[in-house]
């Protein structure tokens, strides 16, 4: 037996969730304290710390700070505010802030709804009150797998999704399908003649690329290109003899006009020395770093949330968007109070500013996921993010963005917004009449309505197979509504998803019909094996409507490996009718190792932009007299019907 800890009821061992409260929270019942469930803990204030955002899959738990007690004792609760260090602020000077208050604002006010709901809350006490039903509500839907994906948000959060493969090995070969284009006037189709054949051999730290144009199976231009440290090996064996190695830095300075000695790491070239000046001290256990941010910020968002924000709201009969009837659904209604939310966002700026071990968390998680390359791309998009100007991006070491400290920069500027707005954002919730309303019916929970005189976000997900989401921007007039009705048959995902736009200038409705897709059989790409269907009419205000459709296929292919295709078709497009009835695009896979090799000839060293700029013009005119070739091979092939 084992004893829920929101309500004290007692549970069978094999219960997920509690019978008289539904909560997922349980502890075992130790014999010799069968009194249990009628001692709980009653604070002066009541406890409460956690709400799941039902819409926040990818963002990591809120921010984290110095240690706070997972269950504080009440007497010191008046006395646990401070998370900041308050002598260590005022030593630093102040620095002059941009005046984007506005935007600061309509940011702050998102946070505080996020804020209200996204760690769970829990009670101390009582049986089944509306801020219990509200917490269990969230947890369910922090536990329940996102479509089929057997994966929940707080999986992900915790590190324990399925990791992306990074390694890719394969050959392949791309080609256009579009009957009826007749490019030359001669009346021949020669663009089924064409593909583009080409091979990768990608790891996490590694790669080898290669790929060439064919025409009726014979290579017209080829290229093989090996990264090596941070030079890359380029050979083209048409244009030149010469296999040439350089500093990819020389090819951006040349194509992009841009000052070569002003270029930054972030261009992608010695990615080594970037991870190194990225410094954050790896977390091994994920799952562990979620609760620990998790417990320590539910400390300062209990703050801003009491027992009496929580009401029992009227019973609903049936869905507003599905319209599926309802029996026995509870709806609960959560009201935030503008002077504590306004509170709780300051010290929540506090502390998120001083949270390295939230940016540790983040870039960690980052990585697990997403390997060194992810890692690369949020430093671009820190350095991007913080920079007062682009020279502190792509200038001298003493003007670049700092990327010694993780993504500190980013929880600073966002702690101080907080700090420095977090009131006005709260008093914002107040006047435009924020509520959230959760429906729960037994152990699920059916709905999620978010309102306010700015907007309202429906969320309905009665069952497994049925969900609805709604967006009404109450300022423009303009809803968006999404609907799915899938099913898992056999393991493969099938079923309508329908996007709705109306009410404003533009109306649009999209139709996308899922058969088979089956995430046991995947290409060498990651691509699922099955069908998707799609249409789309849109209508612009005293404009005729237009309208296309398409076809993706990922299937077995006749010769072994995997056939990608995708098809436009359908065109009903002002200005495009001389489009041909579809547009085909077909990649085929090996899904075997590649046979792609890299070059068994010395290299040839390229080393400033000099030397660059002689090997392209020598590669330019080889490159006339390859097309010259082409150009007599496909009309004196097209006059005698040969090649």
């Amino acid at each position: 037996m084992k004893q829920c800890t929101s309500c004290g009821a007692v549970m069978s061992d094999s219960d997920k969730f509690c019978t008289n409260c539904g909560s997922a929270s349980s502890v075992p019942v130790e014999p010799e304290k069968p009194e249990l469930p009628t001692e709980p803990e009653v604070p002066a204030e009541p406890v409460i710390a956690e709400a799941a955002a039902a819409e926040a899959p990818a963002f990591p738990p809120e921010p984290e700070k110095p240690a706070y007690p997972t269950e504080p004792e009440i007497k010191e609760t008046a006395q646990e505010t401070p998370y900041v260090n308050t002598a260590a602020v005022a030593q630093q000077p102040e620095k002059p802030k941009k005046k984007k208050t506005g935007l600061i604002v309509g940011i702050i006010a998102a946070l505080a709804v996020i804020a209200a709901v996204l760690f769970f809350i829990k009670c101390c006490g009582g049986k089944s009150k509306p801020i219990d039903r509200f917490r269990s509500a969230q947890e369910r839907f922090m536990a329940a797998e996102v479509m089929d994906s057997e994966t929940s948000i707080e999986q992900f959060l915790r590190g324990k999704a399925e990791v992306p493969d990074r390694n890719i090995s394969t050959d392949a070969s791309l080609r256009l399908d579009i009957p009826g284009l007749d490019l030359l006037g001669t009346g021949a189709d020669i663009i089924s003649d064409f593909e583009i054949a080409f091979g990768i051999n990608s790891s996490e730290d590694s790669g080898l690329y290669g790929g060439a144009i064919k025409y009726k199976g014979s290579p017209v231009l080829s290229v093989t290109v090996v990264p090596d440290g941070d030079r890359l090996g380029i050979y083209i064996p048409e244009l030149s003899d010469e296999y040439y190695s350089l500093d990819p830095k020389l090819l951006l300075g040349m194509f992009t006009a841009v000052d070569i000695d002003g270029l930054d790491r972030l261009d992608g070239a010695e990615a080594d020395e970037l991870l190194a000046e990225f410094d954050y001290e790896t977390v091994s256990d994920l799952s562990r770093a979620y609760d620990d941010i998790k417990a320590r910020y539910e400390a300062i968002i209990m703050k801003g949330l009491e027992e009496n924000d929580f009401v029992d709201g009227e019973e609903l009969t049936a869905l507003r968007g599905l319209g599926t009837e309802l029996s026995g659904a509870k709806t609960v209604v959560f009201t935030p109070n503008a002077e504590r939310i306004g509170a709780m966002l300051k010290e929540l700026g506090a502390a998120v500013k001083e949270d390295e071990a939230l940016s540790n968390y983040v870039l960690s998680l980052v990585e697990h996921y997403w390997g060194k390359a992810g890692v690369r791309l949020t430093a671009s998009l820190i350095a991007s993010v913080t920079a007062e100007d682009d020279d502190k991006v792509f200038g001298d070491d003493d003007d670049k963005a700092d990327l010694s400290r993780g993504i500190m920069p980013i929880l600073e500027k966002l702690g101080e917004a907080l700090e420095e707005h977090g009131e006005e954002a709260a008093n914002r919730l107040a006047e435009n009449h924020f509520a959230w309303n959760c429906v729960v019916r037994g152990s699920t929970t059916v709905a999620q309505y978010i309102t306010s005189d700015k907007g309202d976000v429906w969320v309905e997900t009665p069952d497994e197979n049925n969900s609805f989401i709604r967006f009404d921007d109450k300022a423009n007039g303009e809803t968006t509504v999404i609907k799915a009705n899938t099913q898992v048959t056999d393991g493969k995902l099938g079923g309508d998803v329908t996007f709705d736009v109306t009410g404003g200038e533009t109306t649009v409705h999209g139709l996308y019909t899922l058969e088979g897709l089956d995430k046991s059989q995947k290409s060498a790409f990651g691509a699922r094996y099955g069908t998707v269907r799609g249409s789309f009419d849109i209508a612009e205000e005293g404009e005729e409507p237009e309208s296309f459709g398409f076809e993706a296929i990922v299937e077995p292919d006749e010769n072994g490996g995997t056939r990608h295709s995708i098809v436009i078709k359908d065109i009903n497009i002002e200005d495009m009718e001389d489009l041909p009835e579809r547009i085909g695009l077909i990649l085929t896979t090996t899904d075997q190792p590649s046979t792609v090799k890299a070059p068994e000839i010395e290299k040839t060293l390229i080393e400033n932009e000099e030397q660059l700029s002689e090997v392209l013009g020598e590669m330019v005119n080889n490159l006339e007299a390859v097309l010259m070739r082409l150009l007599m091979r496909i009309q004196f092939g097209s006059a005698l019907g040969g090649n």
